[in-house]
């Protein structure tokens, strides 16, 4: 009965590496710019479209698209384009603009302290609306 458990696990855990990768090649094929680390600080502005790959991310200024798989991610700045969400835990500051829109997949946790202009789409567990209108 473990070694089943042991194997499932298994195996879920490399399809899901898998599907995670595909993903990853896919917004790569549309042009977005891959940034990849443990903890991914993004501090000066950046143009284009990006995707985050790692643990932890904070992400100021970009003009463009913003994709991101990450256990947990931060947006501080402005994004001018849509942001695509395979993260676990989701912080929009307070400082922080989203003029496109959001489309999470698997996102346990969204809190929003700052603005979001355009749609918010997909699987959210928890929302946190906390802007102070």
């Amino acid at each position: 009965m473990v070694l089943a458990g042991l194997l499932y696990w298994g195996y879920s855990y490399f399809t899901g590496y898998v599907r995670g990768f595909e993903e990853l090649c896919g917004f790569e094929e549309q042009g977005y710019t891959l940034v990849q680390g443990q903890v991914m600080g993004s501090t000066e502005p950046r143009t284009g479209s990006y995707v985050f790959f790692g643990q932890k991310a904070t992400i100021g200024d970009v003009n463009g698209n913003v994709a991101a798989m990450c256990q947990q991610i931060t947006f501080e700045g402005t994004v001018t384009g849509n942001v695509d969400l395979h993260c676990q835990q989701v912080t929009i500051a307070e400082s922080a603009v989203i003029q496109g829109n959001i489309h999470a997949d698997g996102v346990q946790q969204l809190v929003i302290h700052g603005e979001v202009k355009g749609e918010i789409t997909g699987d959210i567990q928890q929302t946190v609306n906390q802007k102070q209108e």
